[in-house]
């Protein structure tokens, strides 16, 4: 076995991690996926993008023209994909992760990034998993090592399978409607297309839509599946994006992304408090996240 590879194993949850972006591979409960199932094998290269859930840090989506003021000064990123003109989710979930504790239902993960041309931010960054109590908990911290005043955002990127009958619920008091190059554009009501304060399916069509004022709670029902995942957060996030691709990948299972995050997509450009962080050297911040399953 590769062993990059790791696996938990609790009395109803599994999980596999890669140190590869510090990634969930994939996750079950009871023998039914929780994340969506990983589609390649252990003998191919390990793609981050087919994962069950990654770590987005020091920043959740988007910067707009790779490029931001903070406190007088200019900062510039480079892109980090060949998919996207705007660097997107920061460095950690193209990094390599080191293993620092094991045991056989929790694990830690470090990844230690520092300041060069293509990113300002120098930050050691942690996640702690667990799958015990028949839940899947997991925690991501980041603490400033640069010198100076930068602003950090955390999120995490869940893939939740989608099935014909999957409904999905949580309330939030505002919705980002969508520009070009999937930035956010103006914030406003929610329409009725994208209400989930009642559960209902998620709509046949390519949606990125990020939340304000989110409560920091989702339920996702499987009804055949007989399974419900109740999704949970820390304080720290009140914003929920929720992706759902115009078209999947051959032989990938669909899927829908609830990724709770704590600043609005492409914060750096916005005016007001939307949730970045401002740190000093040594300071941190945290994002953690629950799912716990129940049969139905």
């Amino acid at each position: 076995m590769n062993e990059a590879f790791i696996e938990l194993e609790g009395s109803d949850v599994s999980l596999r991690l890669h140190q590869h972006g510090g990634a969930i591979v994939d996750a079950s409960y009871q023998g039914r996926p929780i994340l969506r199932p990983y589609r390649s094998d252990e003998s191919t290269a390990f793609d981050v993008l087919d994962a069950g859930c990654f770590p987005l840090v020091p920043f959740a989506g988007r910067i707009e023209g790779n490029a931001f003021n903070y406190d007088g000064h200019p900062y510039s990123l480079r892109p980090n994909t060949t998919q996207d003109r705007h660097v997107l989710h920061g460095d950690g979930w193209l990094g390599t992760w080191e293993l620092v504790e094991k045991t056989p239902t929790d694990a830690v993960l470090s990844f230690h990034h520092g300041a060069d041309s293509a990113s300002p931010f120098t930050y050691d960054a942690q996640q702690r998993f667990s799958v015990s109590n028949g839940q899947l908990s997991m925690q991501l911290s980041v603490t400033q090592r640069g010198s100076g005043f930068l602003p950090f955002g955390l999120g995490l990127h869940p893939y939740f399978p989608l099935t014909p009958d999957t409904l999905v619920q949580f309330s939030a008091g505002g919705v980002w409607d969508e520009r070009e190059h999937h930035l956010p554009g103006a914030l406003g009501p929610i329409s009725d297309l994208l209400d989930f304060s009642v559960a209902k399916g998620i709509p046949n069509q390519g949606i990125h839509a990020g939340f304000e004022h989110w409560n920091g709670e989702a339920t996702l029902h499987y009804p055949d599946r007989m399974l419900k995942l109740h999704v949970k957060v820390g304080s720290t996030s009140q914003r929920l994006q929720l992706f759902r691709p115009d078209a999947y990948a051959a032989g990938s299972e669909p899927y829908v992304c609830l990724e709770p995050m704590t600043h609005t997509c492409n914060a750096h450009h916005l005016a007001g408090d939307y949730g970045l962080r401002r740190l000093g050297p040594g300071e941190s911040l945290s994002l953690s996240l629950v799912i716990l399953p129940e049969n139905t």
